[in-house]
């Protein structure tokens, strides 16, 4: 899944009302028909946040120690800029 195509599906929700109304309730099938490749039995799950409410997702906890995780991906950069230190 591309950045590109993620920005795609936002804008589509944000101004497509029945598009939006389709992610609520069956997100995996909104998903697929917009292009995307959604495997069988993948539960999907649609939060949008607000103006008082911020999701934040925590990834799956890796098979690996937790240095090689965090060595090779970058964890933080979102929270950071959403989330700085006063």
């Amino acid at each position: 899944m591309t950045q590109q195509k993620i920005d795609q599906v936002v804008a589509r929700y944000w101004s497509d009302p029945a598009f939006k109304a389709q992610m609520q309730s069956d997100p995996a099938a909104a998903l697929t028909e917009a292009g995307l490749n959604v495997p069988a039995g993948l539960k999907v799950k649609v939060h949008e946040a607000s103006d008082d409410t911020y999701h934040i997702i925590i990834p799956q906890k890796p098979e690996a120690n937790i240095q090689s995780f965090t060595s090779s991906r970058n964890v933080g950069p979102f929270l950071t800029t959403v989330c700085a230190e006063p």
